[in-house]
């Protein structure tokens, strides 16, 4: 009887890379609930205004679906990842000079 994989051979590393990718997104749309609790606070913001953090965050996967889906049918799939992990990086380097 023939063992059965539940990954293929070869494919442990790419397979582990894409559940850490998807694992460390849902941690930052899980951090988005308490943020806002936190801005609000910090920074004196009313509770509109805290909103806007979860508005703005959820509203980039509403204006970017077209834009992604375009580059994944025009190039592939995985330009369309290393497109979204390199805005996701510039994104988090951009707190920084806004500190």
């Amino acid at each position: 009887m023939s063992e059965r994989r539940f990954v293929h051979e070869g494919m442990l590393l790419p397979f582990v890379i894409l559940v850490t990718c998807f694992a460390a997104w849902g941690i930052a749309a899980n951090m988005t609930d308490p943020l806002v609790q936190v801005f609000s606070r910090i920074f004196s913001m009313s509770t509109l205004q805290a909103s806007f953090v979860q508005f703005c965050y959820y509203g980039a996967y509403f204006l970017l679906a077209l834009p992604a889906a375009f580059i994944n049918r025009r190039f592939s799939y995985k330009t369309g990842v290393r497109v979204g992990l390199g805005c996701a990086i510039c994104g988090a380097f951009m707190f920084y000079p806004a500190a």
